[in-house]
């Protein structure tokens, strides 16, 4: 282990094996709010093989909703968070365009971190195919989030809760969107990877309403309605 990985995990190494958190590679689908926020807390914590992939471009409204510096508006968001990254730690993979539409076709865990449930939909089927271990989905709305955890074998049960694009109540993060509910969801999705780690349980869905304070979890997949 690397002195500055050592550093790094000191204040966390007696909760989980942090050897699995550094050595798996991990996938990250999606770097607008939420996947940007997710890289740079698996980044901090010392994995050190990342593999990202987005399609879009920084705009000006993304500047407070998504944590990206003034000049960095107009340059992709793939390019600008691998240079921060890269300053960090480890090795990053990037890959411009729809993932879904690409040929990488590793079998490592994976954050889905889209905005569109078509494109989700995409994803998981493919995803289902290459046999992740697990995928962490999260998505949000204002201050309104969802975080799924799909281990290997319950791809089916959560495609099943990803309703068809004309019957979702449009609320894209592109529309509504905040830092903090990004932050928060992030936090939700990496602590749901590091439950996988030390092989607790985990729950299908946690959802929250920050302004209401509320938070659900659902322990069973047939408990969920959407």
């Amino acid at each position: 282990m690397l002195p500055m990985q050592v550093d790094r995990t000191l204040r966390f190494s007696t909760l989980f094996d942090v050897e699995k958190l550094i050595q798996t590679p991990v996938r990250i689908i999606g770097c607008g709010a939420v996947g940007r926020q997710v890289a740079l807390q698996l980044a901090a914590m010392g994995v050190s093989e990342l593999y990202i992939c987005d399609f879009d471009t920084i705009t000006s409204h993304n500047v407070g909703s998504q944590g990206w510096h003034p000049r960095e508006v107009g340059k992709l968001k793939i390019e600008m968070l691998r240079e921060t990254l890269q300053h960090w730690n480890g090795t990053i993979w990037t890959q411009e365009g729809k993932w879904e539409e690409g040929d990488e076709e590793g079998d490592f865990p994976t954050f889905l971190c889209v905005d569109s449930l078509s494109a989700r939909r995409k994803c998981l089927r493919k995803l289902r195919t290459l046999g992740v271990p697990i995928i962490i989905d999260g998505r949000m709305g204002a201050e309104y989030f969802q975080v799924f955890t799909v281990p290997r074998g319950q791809e089916a049960d959560f495609l099943d809760k990803i309703p068809k694009q004309s019957e979702q109540h449009q609320a894209p993060c592109t529309a509504r969107s905040t830092l903090y509910c990004a932050n928060i969801v992030a936090g939700y999705m990496v602590a749901s990877y590091t439950a996988w780690i030390r092989k607790a349980p985990s729950f299908p869905l946690i959802e929250g309403n920050i302004l209401s304070r509320e938070l659900l979890r659902y322990r069973k997949w047939e408990d969920i309605e959407l």
